[in-house]
């Protein structure tokens, strides 16, 4: 898997919980092989009543299965539960959820 990243990162507080409440991702297959999605979410800070919105663009390419039905345009993704800590010791995000494909 090949992943490029692009945009800024917000500065947050050394100890501070973020939280990222329920939303949904729609994936639409604009071609054989490629599926876009974009989603507008928001993230909260323990103790600061303010949402700060952020969107996700995404495009994924992959190899379709030759036999497989292509009546398949639209995937919805729903996730819920988001579960996000920061592991000091060995540097790292750990990030959770609960996901329902329909």
């Amino acid at each position: 898997m090949e992943a490029e990243i692009q945009g800024s990162l917000p500065t947050i507080p050394l100890g501070t919980k973020i939280q990222i409440p329920d939303y949904e991702e729609q994936y639409t297959r604009t071609e054989p092989g490629v599926m876009v999605a974009k989603s507008s979410l928001i993230y909260r800070l323990d103790g600061v009543p303010v949402d700060n919105p952020f969107t996700v663009e995404q495009t994924v390419r992959f190899s379709e299965c030759p036999h497989a039905p292509l009546n398949v345009t639209t995937v919805r993704l729903k996730v819920a539960r988001n579960f996000i800590s920061y592991e000091g010791r060995e540097s790292i995000i750990r990030y959770a959820m609960t996901d329902k494909v329909t």
